[in-house]
């Protein structure tokens, strides 16, 4: 199964470079022409479903591109942003800055969580919960990739836990821009992900949803991962 999954459209918070997760931010007014720019360069992609995280610049994105793809809009807990506990709201330059090691850990250590944060493997298990229920919930009746619209550190995260070397990831996915990946079940019921596109435009994301071709734009080497079965269930929209 094709799966596209965006970053929203930019907020304040984005603009000014300050940390954000749990704060409901909604867009701002270039995250609202960036949300109805990819909707109508998404148009033409074969898609089969609209999945979001529940906070609202998330939302906001999903809700234009339901209007424009004519699918309605799903919400997952799990997909929401990295919880970033106590740096919530401060500088992003400036904390790197003042706490160069702590900044180092919260990108590259998987094990690290600030304070009443999350770690990444934390992340990385909500969010493949998600991706196994949209797999499951797949079928030929309704052929098509899945969009989901989510937030930039998960897609960090989860690319690098997909393989995507380190140093492609210095540089963010950009507001409504998209990483695709394909998924499937391997004969143990894991998850294997292939990771395909990383930080492409909408109209790029569209073309490969629609496109039967393999090709892809990460080294192939590294680019698989197999994620360990979890007992956790599904859970409505809760992942």
């Amino acid at each position: 199964m094709k799966i596209a999954l965006m970053r929203h459209g930019e907020t304040e918070f984005n603009a000014r470079r300050i940390f954000l997760s749990r704060t409901d931010a909604e867009l701002n007014e270039t995250g609202m022409r960036q949300a109805k720019s990819a909707a109508q360069r998404l148009s033409l992609g074969s898609w089969s479903a609209i999945y979001a995280s529940p906070l609202a610049r998330s939302q906001q994105v999903a809700d234009v591109l339901s209007g424009e793809l004519r699918l309605p809009v799903r919400l997952f807990d799990g997909l929401r942003e990295r919880e970033l506990g106590e740096l919530e709201g401060l500088g992003i330059e400036d904390y790197a800055q003042s706490h160069p090691a702590e900044y180092a850990r919260l990108i590259n250590d998987p094990d690290y969580a600030p304070h009443r944060g999350e770690t990444q493997h934390a992340v990385v298990d909500r969010v493949t919960e998600c991706l196994k229920m949209m797999v499951r919930q797949s079928t030929s009746s309704a052929p098509g990739a899945a969009l989901v619209v989510t937030h930039g550190a998960v897609l960090a995260i989860l690319a690098r836990h997909a393989g995507l070397p380190g140093d492609r990831l210095r540089a963010a996915v950009r507001n409504c821009h998209l990483l695709c990946l394909d998924a499937e079940f391997d004969t143990g019921q894991s998850l294997s992900l292939r990771l395909r596109h990383w930080d492409v435009a909408p109209d790029e994301a569209g073309a490969w949803a629609s496109s039967a071709s393999l090709e892809t734009t990460v080294p192939s080497p590294s680019a698989e991962a197999t994620w360990p079965r979890t007992n956790a269930q599904p859970r409505n929209s809760s992942c």
